[in-house]
């Protein structure tokens, strides 16, 4: 099965993160990148590519803070 941009993405997070890149951590991470992308297109007006490269960056940034870490730990598998 082909791998879609969030599904690509969440991979990349997962191992910039040192999560383990096993299948519900993967879906985990591309139904949250998925469902912020279309928050962020909603309220801010932006179109997919930007609310998505937008959304990428931020949890990047995200996984590199320790409160944000913590939210990250208790969904994901270390």
């Amino acid at each position: 099965m082909k791998k879609d941009k969030y599904e690509d993405a969440a991979e990349r997070l997962l191992i910039n993160g040192q999560y383990k890149l096993i299948n519900k951590n993967v879906k985990w991470m591309s139904h949250s990148l998925r469902s912020r992308t279309k928050s962020l297109m909603r309220y801010q007006n932006l179109n997919e590519k930007e609310a998505f490269k937008e959304i990428v960056q931020t949890t990047q940034d995200a996984l590199s803070t320790t409160d944000f870490k913590k939210y990250y730990d208790n969904n994901l598998v270390s």
